[in-house]
C-alpha cells in the first residue's frame, strides 16, 4: 500500500500524504474510464515523479485573503504560500492544484457552489461551426472567418529561433566534451525556450476562451461536425512498391 511505499522510497516521504492519496484516486478514475464502454478513454498514461502538477484535497488547504489582489494559501509540508488572487474564490475550496510551466508556479482551486434554484436558459439563435486549418473558425451566421492572430510576434519568433540554435550547439558540445551532461548554461537556454513557448500557449488559450465565451453568450445552440477522428488519423495502407489508395489525400489531411 501507500504506507509501505512511503517507507521504502524517500522521495515519496517528501511528498505530502494527501497528494499521494489524491493521485491514487485519479488513477482509479482513469482505470474506471478506460474500462467503461459508455465513456471510453485511453489507457492511463505514466507520469514521472518530477511531473509538474500536484493536487491537494480541500480539507488540507486553507486560504486567507490579505489584500484586494493578494492572498495566502496553507499547503501541507509547505506552510503559508503567497499568491496573486486573480479572481474571488466564490465558494468552498474542494481541492487545490499546484502546477509549473516555463513562466513559474501557479495554483488553481476547485470550488463548490450551491446549485441554482433556476438554471439560466440561453434563448439565442442556433449557429454552426467549421474549424479549419488555414482559417481558424467559420461561423454560419457570419460572412468572414474568425482568424486567430499569430501567437508569436516577429521579435519573439526570431528570439526563439536563436535560442533553438544555441540549444543545438550546446547539446552538441555537451555530447562531445562532457559525456552528454547538461551544463548550467544549457539549462538556462532550455528554460528561456520554455518561457517563450509558455507565453505562446497562453495567448492561444486566451483567444480560444474569448471565442468560446462569445459564442456561448450569443447563441442558444452550437452545432459542430461529427468527424471520425480515429479514421482520419489512421495511416493509408500500402507499401512503397504497392501504395494504397488515397495516399496523396491522406498526406494533405495529415498536414
Amino acid at each position: 500500500g501507500l504506507t509501505e511505499a512511503r517507507k521504502d522510497h524517500a522521495w515519496l516521504r517528501d511528498l505530502p500524504a494527501q497528494c499521494a492519496q489524491q493521485v491514487l484516486r485519479q488513477l482509479d478514475t482513469a482505470y474506471d474510464n478506460f474500462w467503461n464502454p459508455n465513456r471510453p478513454a485511453g489507457f492511463p498514461q505514466f507520469k514521472r515523479k518530477h511531473h509538474r502538477q500536484g493536487v491537494f484535497p480541500g480539507q488540507a488547504v486553507q486560504v486567507r485573503k490579505v489584500s484586494r489582489r493578494m492572498a495566502h494559501v496553507k499547503l501541507p509540508k509547505l506552510g503559508w504560500v503567497r499568491f496573486r488572487l486573480s479572481r474571488p474564490l466564490g465558494g468552498a475550496v474542494r481541492n487545490a492544484t499546484v502546477s509549473r510551466d516555463g513562466l513559474g508556479w501557479h495554483i488553481s482551486f476547485g470550488i463548490h457552489q450551491p446549485e441554482p434554484a433556476q438554471r439560466p436558459v440561453n434563448t439565442g439563435a442556433a449557429v454552426g461551426l467549421d474549424v479549419g486549418i488555414a482559417c481558424s473558425v467559420f461561423v454560419s451566421d457570419e460572412d468572414t472567418e474568425r482568424q486567430r492572430p499569430d501567437t508569436l510576434p516577429p521579435g519573439e519568433r526570431e528570439r526563439l529561433r536563436g535560442l533553438e540554435q544555441r540549444k543545438s550547439r550546446q547539446i552538441k558540445y555537451a555530447k562531445k566534451h562532457n559525456g552528454g551532461k547538461y551544463s548550467n548554461r544549457l539549462r538556462k537556454t532550455i528554460a528561456a525556450i520554455a518561457a517563450v513557448k509558455a507565453r505562446q500557449a497562453r495567448r492561444r488559450m486566451d483567444w480560444n476562451h474569448k471565442l468560446t465565451t462569445d459564442l456561448a453568450k450569443n447563441h442558444g445552440l452550437i452545432a459542430v461536425e461529427d468527424l471520425k477522428v480515429r479514421n482520419m488519423l489512421r495511416s493509408a495502407k500500402g507499401t512503397s512498391e504497392q501504395p494504397g489508395r488515397g495516399v496523396r489525400q491522406k498526406a494533405g489531411l495529415n498536414r
